[in-house]
């Protein structure tokens, strides 16, 4: 094991070693077990860096084994590089070493002989680089320096951040279970002029207090969050910036200039525009309604009365959210405003608060078409990427929903937000929820004669006073016939005291039902989206042939949409972006993310449109006025642990489980205050990158792990009676069902308790990177991380599930087996206090060869059914239809050539080949998702096996944008044809 360190030429380095040798001996008083007895080894060593080469080992003393010190020093331009390290010199024919032969708890320390800053950077070399995004990490994490690389162990050093700015440190050494806190991201929750706290209320940014005056009274509010921001940006323009960072600085600086521009420019427009005004009041009411009511607890039908909304005064805004409203009212106000093409991505680490941010500006965008008498229909599109996430996203968007419903239904402030209701919808897979009507009768029938079996409607509690659904065997769900006569499946309130019990409440989950009563608010998966090539009625989302198109999109998650996914998207993302244009106005496009790289480059593959990143940077990193690191508040402790004296990765993980499940039950459970304590800590929640690990983690939770605390327990003195007793571990993966998945995270949400039961909490939680978005419970303090993730981007979001409310503890169990994990231990401490300069940048290629292969056959038909007016296949004969399919598709080519240039001649080339088979083919329909086709087909669902004759020049075009290929089987055979016929071949 050792150091790499970088230094001046000629310095003299103290070096000191620390080592334990064990001997044995009998027990005393005729104790049968045998004691060891530490032999500590303690010196210091003087090494004279006047040499370059591999120097002569120098032998430590000892009384038994064969330990050295040896350097190699290799000289540098700017310096020296010098490799220290510890040699064990002993050799051993056996399988084990013996343990007389090995050195325990051996440290490194290195320091300069006179006490001087001696150590430089070793991490990167300064300068040189020409990317300005490279730039910009340089200028934000240039107090972030590593001074020491390790070699079978980890590296550390002095972190006292004088060092890093001076750009040298005094001490570097070595660390066996290094450890790094990363710091919380905290809101700013005072004014930076004065430290004075913020008047950021959504009830006085409704009501206006008791001024005389309202509107201006908000005003000035706003005004004065603005000059703040205003007074941080002139003092970070005048910050003292190395000279290779003034150009990253100075784009930065110039970015919240732009910020601070258009943030005033929103509060100019609440003055001159009175529709704006009363739109942004009203969205502050609604805000802080949407908060008091999913604050509140799920309650049974007789409970005690709902408490009442009240003035909102105690519901506040973070100045991030309201700034990222105030910045974009402009643009969601005026539709030809420049701001309106930009993509707005806001990002900001996680448990921030974006939600509500986008959540607000969905509101303001509601009750503006409302105020203008615009029409009904779709407004605003959410889209997520996971059913977790979709799933738990619906229930706050829901009750914003029915906010706004209430303002439409007492006429807020004298407004007439007209006569169709503001509703919800979610539109996502079978997997999820019924697609049709028929379907979604059939199952409720089923699920009130079979209770126990899966819901499929997702609707458990109504959004506005939480009164439970499914009580009194599913009470809420009602078989009602709509308006054209065709039974369907709608929710109703139980409690009489609810504002929404006289009528069925406003949410949609059918396909069926959305399609020909498409809601204000749609929130589905990004791969549903892949149903515009089947049905016709998606087009109703969008407006229909004549109807308003949505004004805004909002895409949570953005790192998501990368990869296969992503570029399915991007495909799919030049018809969204056409069927919601009007007249040349375009939708506004919202994204938010915790971790990404080059959005820039991401936003132009997805959306064809430059990029807006807020809130700009400052010259730090976690400082960007609106969020500051807070050093003193307790973060996240980050533990990283190598097994490499074990034999095998599974023993490690038993040795690391089982002093973090133990530990909680060493304490007193009658201690209130020691309960409170522990509650964090009593869930382990431990995180797999494959499901097949996961699949050993368990079977070691019901046989290795109680045996191991069984064996603990001895070593320590534990009585039987404080042993940890484990409850079958809970599993949060992709193998769970959607109806699984809120009682799981109801479980998670049990406060844990030495002993407690009925409800028990979870004292294991298996999961995968499902865990990563959309988990949002504050208890949980404690997780064990199996092996480095796959992206530093992953690693963020998952780690980031604990430590929310409470300080929190990651542990990070490495395979010593893994090249990539023992690299992640070695520099775990310069990792983890940059983690997010080393998040991976995300590849989206929707024009690709493989894409265009996969997907743009699909998109061809969608054109031609949503925007050239095709009935059936057989419009590609009329020439009206036809010559405005060629100029949509000559539309598509620009947007190809605008995005990847290189790939747009052969596009053409292929898209033409594709126009030549339909018009020979000449089929008389376009095809089914599932069933037997009885007409000649255009196209066949992606993946499936094509043996009907009607399907052989059939179009495979993908149902979803994921799991699309076709699955096989595979057995083995015992019976073999005669060899000797292949003789010669």
């Amino acid at each position: 094991m050792g150091l790499t360190f970088r230094v001046p030429a000629g310095t003299v380095l103290n070096c000191r070693i620390r080592a334990a040798t064990y001997r044995s001996e009998p027990g005393p008083n005729g104790d049968r077990r045998t004691r060891f007895v530490r032999e500590p080894i303690d010196e210091l060593v003087k090494v004279e860096t006047t040499q370059v080469g591999i120097l002569k080992p120098i032998p430590i003393s000892t009384t038994r084994g064969k330990l050295s010190f040896e350097l190699i020093i290799r000289k540098k331009a700017d310096g020296l590089i010098v490799s220290a390290m510890l040699v064990n010199a002993a050799s051993s024919s056996e399988r084990s070493a013996r343990y007389d032969a090995c050195f325990f708890q051996l440290e490194l320390e290195v320091r300069s002989a006179d006490g001087t800053l001696v150590f430089e950077p070793i991490d990167r070399e300064d300068g040189g680089i020409s990317d300005d995004e490279l730039e910009q990490l340089e200028l934000l994490y240039r107090h972030r320096r590593a001074f020491a690389l390790g070699h079978g162990v980890a590296a550390d050093w002095s972190r006292e951040e004088r060092f890093a700015r001076e750009g040298r440190c005094d001490m570097i050494c070595t660390a066996s279970i290094p450890q790094y806190e990363v710091q919380p991201v905290d809101p700013r929750s005072k004014y930076y002029r004065d430290d004075s706290d913020f008047n950021l209320s959504m009830g006085f940014l409704y009501s206006g207090g008791d001024a005389a005056d309202p509107e201006t009274a908000i005003r000035n509010v706003l005004s004065t969050l603005v000059d703040d921001y205003a007074a941080w940006i002139e003092d970070r323009a005048n910050d003292a910036i190395p000279d290779r960072s003034r150009r990253a600085s100075d784009r930065n600086i110039k970015n919240c200039q732009t910020c601070l521009d258009r943030m005033r420019d929103g509060i100019e427009l609440l003055k001159k525009n009175q529709e704006a005004m009363v739109a942004f009041r009203l969205m502050n009411r609604a805000m802080f309604t949407q908060q008091q009511r999913s604050r509140l607890k799920p309650r049974k039908l007789g409970d005690a009365a709902v408490k009442q909304v009240d003035s909102g005064i105690e519901n506040k805004w973070r100045a991030f959210q309201l700034g990222f409203i105030l910045m974009n009212l402009a643009s969601m106000t005026n539709p030809e405003h420049t701001d309106r093409k930009l993509v707005e991505l806001i990002w900001f680490p996680t448990g921030g608060g974006k939600t509500e941010a986008y959540l607000g500006l969905a509101a303001f965008s509601i009750l503006m078409r409302r105020l203008r008498n615009e029409g009904g229909g779709t407004t605003v599109l959410m889209r997520y990427t996971l059913r977790l996430l979709t799933r738990q996203q619906f229930d706050r968007a829901s009750a914003l929903t029915f906010a706004l419903e209430q303002l439409r239904r007492e006429g807020a402030m004298g407004q007439d937000l007209g006569d169709e209701p503001i509703s919800i919808g979610m539109w996502v897979g079978t997997s999820l929820t019924p697609n049709r009507r028929k379907d979604a009768c059939t199952k409720l029938k089923s699920l009130k004669t079979k209770p126990y079996q899966s819901n499929p409607f997702q609707i458990l509690h109504c959004p506005w006073c939480r009164t439970d659904l499914t009580e009194n065997n599913f009470q809420g769900y009602r078989q009602v016939v709509n308006k054209v006569g065709e039974k369907t499946v709608c929710f109703q309130c139980l409690e009489p005291s609810c504002e929404f019990h006289d009528k069925n409440l406003p949410i949609f989950v059918i396909d069926d039902d959305i399609y020909d009563t498409p809601p204000t608010l749609v929130i589905g998966t990004v791969d549903k989206f892949a149903q515009l090539a089947w049905e016709d009625r998606t087009r109703n989302l969008f407006g229909g042939d004549d109807g308003v198109a949505p004004s805004l999109i909002i895409q949570d998650e953005l790192h998501l949409i990368s990869g296969p996914l992503g570029t399915m998207v991007g495909l799919y993302e030049t018809l969204i972006d056409k069927l919601c244009s009007r007249g040349g106005i375009a939708p506004k496009i919202v994204a938010s993310t915790a971790t990404i790289r080059r959005a820039a480059d991401q936003c132009l593959a997805l959306y064809n449109r430059p990029a807006f990143e807020y809130p700009p940077q400052g010259n730090r990193a976690n400082d960007s006025y609106f969020a500051q690191q807070n050093d003193h508040a307790p973060g996240r402790l980050y533990v990283g642990f190598l097994g490499s004296a074990l034999t095998s990765h599974q023993t490690a993980l038993v040795r690391v489980t089982g002093p973090l499940l133990q530990f909680p039950n060493r304490f007193d459970p009658s201690n209130e205050d020691m309960a409170t304590l522990l509650n964090p800590y009593g869930t382990l929640v431990w995180y797999f990158n494959t499901l097949r690990e996961l699949g050993h983690a368990a079977t070691l939770c019901v046989g290795d792990i109680p045996e191991y605390l069984k064996q603990l327990c001895g070593l320590e003195n534990i009585e039987a009676k404080d042993r940890r007793m484990l409850d079958e571990p809970a599993e949060l993966t992709s193998r769970r069902q959607a109806e699984e998945i809120p009682k799981i995270l109801d479980q998670l949400a049990i406060d844990w308790r030495r002993g407690q039961r009925n409800p028990a909490p979870v004292d294991i939680l298996l999961a995968t990177n499902m865990i990563a978005v959309g988990v949002d419970i504050d208890r949980l303090g404690l997780m064990l991380v199996n092996g480095q993730p796959k992206g530093t981007s992953e690693y963020i979001q998952a780690t980031s599930r604990v430590g929310r409310k409470y300080p929190g503890l990651v542990v990070v169990a490495y395979t010593q087996t893994k090249n990539r994990d023992r690299s992640h231990y070695e520099r775990f401490v310069g990792y983890h206090q940059s983690l997010y300069r080393y998040v991976e940048p995300t590849s989206v290629t929707p024009f690709s060869p493989q894409a265009r292969s996969r997907g743009m056959r699909g998109l061809l038909v969608a054109v031609a059914r949503h925007l050239c007016g095709f009935d059936s296949p057989k419009d590609i004969h009329n020439t009206t239809k036809a010559a405005q399919l060629d100029l949509e598709l000559h539309q598509i080519l620009d947007r190809i050539k605008d995005i990847d240039f290189d790939e747009r001649d052969d596009a053409e080339q292929e898209l033409q080949g594709w126009l030549s088979d339909w018009h020979q083919y000449a089929p008389t329909a376009w095809g089914k998702m599932a069933g037997k086709v009885e007409e000649a087909s255009l196209m066949v669902p992606f993946g499936a096996q094509i043996d009907d004759p009607l399907l052989q020049a059939a179009w495979p075009v993908m149902t979803s944008m994921r799991n699309v290929d076709g699955s096989s089987s595979a057995r083995v055979l015992s019976i073999y044809n005669d060899l000797d016929q292949y003789d010669g071949e």
